[in-house]
């Protein structure tokens, strides 16, 4: 994953305000801090992502959401 399929999974699955807001704000346990403060530190963004998703109990599809997207862009 990408930063930028990072950002393009958050708005996808969590809605743009919601998405921001939790990336600034919800703590995540396993990685010390938010998903910000992670992506200023330079952990993966699919780690944070997976994370972020295990955190909020999105499940699986919401966890691969940014391949579903580059297969329908790549199509």
């Amino acid at each position: 994953m990408t930063v930028s399929e990072f950002w393009s999974s958050l708005e996808a699955v969590y809605g743009s305000c919601y998405g921001r807001s939790l990336v600034g704000d919800l703590f995540l346990p396993k990685l010390g801090g938010t998903a910000e403060q992670a992506l200023k530190q330079g952990i993966a963004p699919d780690k944070i992502w997976d994370e972020l998703i295990r955190e909020t109990d999105m499940g699986e599809e919401a966890r691969w959401i940014h391949r579903q997207e580059s297969l329908r862009a790549n199509r």
